[in-house]
């Protein structure tokens, strides 16, 4: 570590934590929670996509597992698992902070709201403030459904009244600053720093439509609340992390839409001219950090997704220093005892290959023999394993003989090219001056 953190922990903390004190609802000015002192190292835990299914709307049957197989993915009767490997990490190190940069449930449930509510309540007893913010999955989903047996039933979703109600503690109460109509408020962790938690979400047709949208727009009420925001930063000589759920720049050069803002050229202008350096998002599941025009969007991987990261900033005195941590699972299985759960990262790899190239599979068979199917479903897997987790997918592992019985305009054959020249740069880890001017 290029230099280290002091992590300053005080009653200070549990205090203020514990005495949560209501916000004037959706206004411009809120009271908030007594932040912590000037000059204190802070760290803060970033996690996202969790997409948690609560136990109560599945049972592990056949329409569940079929849910699983045919999914992108995502670890749904895992995730309890995940989830209290995760909470034992925060008891073990506790954090200032842990920021949710939303997709907190598969489809919105409000009962796999509520229960998230829950364990959030409990890491808070660790001295950590949760603050969340929603993402495109959470709020007005026709698509939440339980699954029991061999059933698909509706499940209730929730309003955006509803979702703040649910997340009252975690962030909304102790906002020094709201949006005007919508979800984005400012946070003050300390004298030095503030975290602007932005709804970037798109729900107020979903019922309507009849389906979710999952493009993200920042608000113009939200981006007046960020000018606000900035304004209020300079004036207290403190620093701006911003945090929402869609990107701010395009991570990838084949899959953007609908994972990068509508707006984010704009956006883009706006953090330059209120001096923002770091956007942390989620939405696209992959760990990518991605700079531009002097600013830099911090994908941290979905929590629910192999390898089940979630990132740390480390910050001081105007430098933010981000890596990346595994949810240490396998240790909490060994320590209760769960034997199944031993060698949970190479078991959850090996489906994630599975996942991940499925699709790819079925069509690419009739296009060329079957073994040669078989053989890029596996180079697939592996790579996607690799680029998920923002490592660089090593030289060895392409099979150029494979790759060129595609024709030259395949999709699949784009997508391993790209990952074979691609991840120049590092994708777990930086260190950024907030307060230095440019790049």
């Amino acid at each position: 570590m290029p230099f280290k953190m002091k992590k300053i922990k005080s009653s200070l903390v549990i205090s203020a934590i514990m005495s949560l004190i209501l916000s004037t609802g959706c206004t411009t000015e809120a009271k908030g929670q007594e932040p912590l002192p000037k000059g204190e190292d802070l760290r803060i835990v970033v996690a996202t996509d969790i997409h948690y299914l609560s136990p109560k709307l599945r049972d592990g049957g056949e329409i569940e597992k079929y849910v699983y197989e045919n999914g992108d993915g995502k670890e749904i009767g895992n995730m309890d698992l995940i989830l209290d490997a995760f909470v034992e990490d925060m008891r073990k190190d506790p954090p200032d902070v842990l920021v949710v940069t939303g997709d907190l449930t598969l489809n919105g449930e409000k009962k796999s709201h509520e229960d998230l509510a829950k364990i959030f309540r409990k890491i808070e007893t660790f001295g950590v403030q949760v603050i969340v913010t929603p993402g495109n999955h959470d709020i007005s989903n026709v698509y939440a459904r339980e699954f029991k047996g061999d059933k698909v039933d509706y499940a209730d979703t929730v309003s955006p009244e509803e979702f703040e109600d649910i997340y009252s503690d975690f962030g909304f109460k102790d906002a020094v600053k709201r949006a005007e109509g919508n979800l984005s408020y400012l946070y003050k962790v300390s004298e030095d720093l503030y975290i602007a938690m932005v709804d970037s979400a798109v729900y107020k047709n979903n019922i309507e439509n009849g389906y979710p949208a999952t493009e993200g727009i920042v608000s113009q009420s939200s981006k007046v609340f960020l000018e606000e925001s900035g304004a209020l930063a300079r004036e207290n000589e403190a620093d701006v992390i911003v945090a929402m759920h869609h990107n701010m720049m395009n991570h990838t050069t084949f899959m953007n839409a609908g994972f990068t803002l509508e707006n984010a050229e704009e956006m883009r202008l706006l953090f330059r001219t209120q001096g923002f350096k770091v956007n942390l998002s989620g939405h696209i599941h992959i760990q990518d950090i991605h700079f531009t025009e002097e600013v830099t969007d911090i994908v941290t991987g979905a929590m629910s997704v192999y390898p089940n990261k979630y990132g740390i900033i480390d910050y001081s005195d105007g430098m933010l220093e981000y890596a990346t941590k595994w949810v240490d699972i396998e240790g909490y299985a060994k320590g209760k005892g769960l034997s199944e759960h031993y060698d949970f990262m190479s078991d959850a790899r090996e489906r994630f290959k599975v996942f991940s190239s499925v699709r790819m599979k079925a069509r690419l068979e009739g296009l060329i023999d079957e073994d040669s199917v078989s053989r890029l479903t596996e180079l697939m897997g592996e790579i996607n394993a690799y680029y998920f987790a923002g490592e660089k997918v090593p030289a060895d592992v392409f099979d150029d003989s494979l790759t060129e019985l595609l024709p030259e305009d395949d999709r699949t054959r784009f997508y391993i090219e790209d990952r074979k020249s691609g991840d120049l740069y590092e994708n777990n880890s930086l260190i950024i001056d907030l307060k230095k001017q440019g790049n």
